[in-house]
């Protein structure tokens, strides 16, 4: 890893945030509402998990290049999505939120120096290698999971 894996996270978070958003504006509100027939979340709830996501990683990119070393932000993933209500909003907007945080994370990542790829990204627990250069392409990662995730269903029959 090092600067190198940062500038191909930025790569491919520039082609999702490209890409995404017409995707899922085919997806009309009432499907976008149905839960996994496994019993997981609905599409709302997946993106709204990623813009939480992206909100606890725009902590950690901040931070790590503020200087900041000694943190730990973890969230109750649950918890979050219930009280974001991502279920009940519309889909629409749930959307240009995802966006609008993934073209400020795009923009801070873009600020990242070659020297900074090392700086230290918060502590979750374990001595794991949390620095930008793990973070970023980590946080990418987990976008493009989610997204598969959305793509390949299967979605229950479930109204509102």
């Amino acid at each position: 890893m090092g600067f190198e894996a940062i500038q191909s996270a930025i790569g491919e978070l520039e082609e999702l945030v490209a890409g995404l958003p017409a995707e899922w504006h085919a997806i009309p509100d009432e499907e976008a509402a149905r839960p996994r027939a496994d019993g997981g979340w609905s599409r709302k709830q997946i993106v709204g998990h990623m813009i939480d996501s992206a909100t606890v990683n725009h902590q950690r990119f901040i931070r790590a290049l503020a200087g900041e070393t000694d943190f730990n932000l973890l969230y109750a993933q649950e918890e979050w999505v219930d009280l974001n209500g991502y279920q009940l909003r519309d889909w629409n907007g749930i959307i240009r939120l995802w966006e609008g945080i993934n073209l400020h994370l795009l923009a801070i990542c873009l600020r990242i120096r070659e020297d900074q790829a090392e700086l230290a990204c918060g502590q979750d627990g374990d001595p794991g290698p949390w620095t930008l250069a793990y973070r970023v392409p980590d946080y990418v990662a987990h976008l493009e999971m989610h997204v598969e995730q959305m793509r390949r269903g299967p979605w229950r029959n479930y109204q509102l």
